[in-house]
């Protein structure tokens, strides 16, 4: 899970051409966010799926929303990286 969210975010970094330092940045960045939720099953990930979920579909539908929400905050921050280096304050569609 954690290869292809790094590559997935690589990939974006050098289409926006950002260095592997943005890429660290954002990684740090979505892994405060997840440090300040609470551990009581709320969203996102609030449960931990190896000790909480009981049957392998959840524990797969767990990780597989994980990796999913893991991989479009990173992506978003590169986006947010790269309007502030640019100057661009609006938002685009």
């Amino acid at each position: 899970m954690n290869k292809r969210v790094r590559a997935a975010v690589g990939e974006q970094a050098k289409r926006l051409e950002l260095g592997t330092d943005w890429v660290e940045y954002c990684a740090l960045e979505t892994a405060r966010k997840l440090a300040t939720h609470p551990k009581d099953g709320s969203v996102p990930f609030g449960s931990n799926p190896f000790n909480e979920l009981n049957s392998k579909p959840l524990l797969e539908e767990a990780l597989d929303q994980k990796e999913v929400y893991l991989r479009q905050d990173q992506i978003l921050c590169l986006s947010g990286v790269k309007r502030t280096l640019r100057g661009d304050n609006s938002i685009q569609p």
